[in-house]
């Protein structure tokens, strides 16, 4: 891959990811093999940047200072969900939520319940928190 980056970053390769590595719901991984917007291609200049992200991600992990929900699969092949751990413990509890879902694959919204029911609870539940006024702003009120 790094002689393609220096040759032609822009070119379009196989990625390698296989439609049952998403999901362990065969529908939706049936669904997936019959969209016809979906490729199996990924340019050397693209992989670089997704690399190279995700380890300034995880060094910036400490000065994280944004409400984020970190769900992430922990049976996932398309991603390795210890970024996503290591992101998880670097970052301020006070601002990062993550929650591994073991056993399951990269899509979480589309493996079967009850992990879907879970995953979406979850974002419900976060969401709902945003929503909420701070303590603080209730007592001044």
């Amino acid at each position: 891959m790094r002689m393609m980056m220096s040759l032609k970053p822009e070119q379009a390769l196989p990625s390698g990811l296989k439609a049952e590595w998403l999901s362990r719901d065969p529908a939706a991984v049936q669904a997936y093999r019959g969209d016809p917007l979906v490729h199996d291609r990924i340019t050397p200049r693209l992989l670089r940047f997704i690399v190279d992200a995700g380890v300034l991600v995880r060094a910036q992990a400490p000065r994280w200072s944004l409400p984020t929900l970190l769900l992430y699969a922990g049976a996932d092949r398309c991603v390795d969900p210890e970024g996503s751990a290591a992101f998880a413990a670097r970052a301020p509890r006070r601002w990062v939520h993550a929650q591994c879902f073991d056993g399951c694959f990269h899509e979480l919204f589309n493996e079967p319940p009850p992990a879907r029911t879970q995953a979406l609870q979850a974002v419900h539940k976060a969401l709902q928190a945003l929503a909420e006024p701070p303590v603080d702003a209730l007592r001044q009120a």
